[in-house]
This record gives structure tokens, C-alpha cells and sequence, in this order.
């Protein structure tokens, strides 16, 4: 699985630098420094996965499948 050949978006360079300075502000001044001194990393693209994966682990975190587990009690259910 992976997302080579697809078209990546264009980046808003301006965006990620807002968002940057804006979670910056949450750091210690140190590591703050730190944190916006990597200027040489680029990135270089994404692909859309695990949408599956993070609902099924946000499910569980959220305690929904031990509750519908109590709530159903015993009941015989298909698993998919």
C-alpha cells in the first residue's frame, strides 16, 4: 500500500509556518529553538491511510466496545 504516482497537493508553505510558530508558543523557549532550527527537513508527501485503524482504536480508548460488549451480553453475533 502506498500513495506513489498519486498527485500530491501543493503545499501552503505560509499555513505550516503559522502553524509552527503557533505550537511553538506552547514550548519552553529552548526547545521551541530547537524545534524551528530543522530548517533543512522537507516534506515530501503523505498518504491517506488508517482511517479504519484510528476509529477502531479511538472505539476501544473510549471504552464503546466494552460497554457494547456488557450491553450485549451473551448474544451470539457475526464478526466481520
Amino acid at each position: 500500500m502506498g500513495c506513489r504516482g498519486r498527485d500530491l497537493p501543493a503545499l501552503d508553505r505560509a499555513a505550516i509556518e503559522r502553524l509552527i510558530a503557533s505550537l511553538s508558543r506552547l514550548l519552553d523557549p529552548a526547545a521551541a529553538a530547537t524545534v524551528t532550527m530543522l530548517a533543512d527537513l522537507a516534506f515530501t508527501g503523505s498518504c491517506p491511510a488508517g482511517d479504519t485503524h484510528l476509529l477502531d482504536q479511538l472505539w476501544r480508548r473510549l471504552g464503546i466496545d466494552a460497554a457494547m460488549g456488557n450491553l450485549l451480553g451473551g448474544r451470539e453475533l457475526d464478526r466481520v
